[in-house]
This record gives structure tokens, sequence and C-alpha cells, in this order.
């Protein structure tokens, strides 16, 4: 099992985000409202705050319990179902295994900063499910393109290798 470092500016992002929506929540939940209608109105706003904020934790609670799992004849990306699930990809299956950047990509399905699918000019699509920008290892498979972030990157990139031989 390797579970990758997190990067505090992302964590960190997203916990600004969380505590600036959490204040904005508790403004507008203090805000007197004179009419029906502007308490409707002043409801709706809290429920739809309330569900960013939710997604947000979410989203932190993914980050947190990302691992990546080197067992035998397979390698198992944990990843929360927010930002795609959980992959698994045959070890005999890997076509190649490096290292790189964490490439700039669009999103299109899944968690920004985090995971998901996404479609990364140069490289086409790629499933993504990075905890930092620095440890990016790029893995092609039969099945598709995924880019992660695993502790001791090199390390990582020699276990598959040698898995792979043995496979």
């Amino acid at each position: 099992m390797n579970k990758p470092e997190i990067s505090k500016y992302i964590l960190c992002t997203y916990i600004a985000f969380m505590i600036g929506i959490m204040a904005l929540t508790v403004y507008i939940a203090h805000l007197t409202a004179p009419t029906p209608t502007s308490m409707l109105i002043k409801l709706l706003v809290i429920g739809i705050l309330l569900a960013v904020e939710a997604i947000l934790m979410l989203v932190v609670r993914s980050i947190l319990r990302l691992e990546y799992v080197l067992s035998g004849d397979k390698l198992t990306i944990k990843v929360s179902k927010l930002a795609g699930g959980m992959k698994e990809v045959r070890i005999k299956s890997i076509k190649s295994v490096k290292r790189t950047l964490i490439p700039f990509g669009f999103r299109v399905f899944g968690a920004s900063f985090h995971g998901g699918r996404y479609y990364i000019p140069g490289l086409g699509w790629a499933f993504m499910a990075i905890a930092n920008f620095k440890d990016g290892v790029l893995i092609e498979a039969e099945n598709g393109k995924y880019i992660i972030t695993p502790s001791r990157p090199d390390e990582f990139i020699e276990e598959i290798r040698r898995l792979k031989g043995g496979a």
C-alpha cells in the first residue's frame, strides 16, 4: 500500500474554501428577511451553500484516503466515487511507467485538483488521482492512461517493473 504525500497547498485551498463558505452561510443566516419571499430565497441560498460545503468535505476526505495498492498482479487506485471511483490495472497490461510532471488538463469528470478523467493536450485522455504536484507517475496500460502521485515514486516505478518482469 502506498499513501501519497498530500500537498499542503491543495489541502489548505479546500479547507480555506470550506471556511469561507461556512462564514458566508452564517452571515446569510443572520440577515433579517423582511418578507416571506426573501426568507424563501435566503433558505434556498443557505441550502445551496450547505450542499457545496458537503461536497468540499467529501473531496477533502477523498484526498486524505487516497492510496495506491500493488498486490501481486494488479495495481488498485483507491479513490472516492467523487473523483472517479476505484480503478484496477493489471500489471501485465502496463505498457510503460515513468515519472512525469503533473500536466495541465481539462477535467471532464471528477473533483478538481484531485482526480477524475482529464483530457491532457499531447497525451490524450487520462485518469488522474493525485494528492500533490511533484510526485507524478504516468502509467500507460492497455485499458488507458493513469497519472498518480505515490510517495517514493521511483521506488514505486521499480516495484511495478519488478512485478511486470515476474508476470
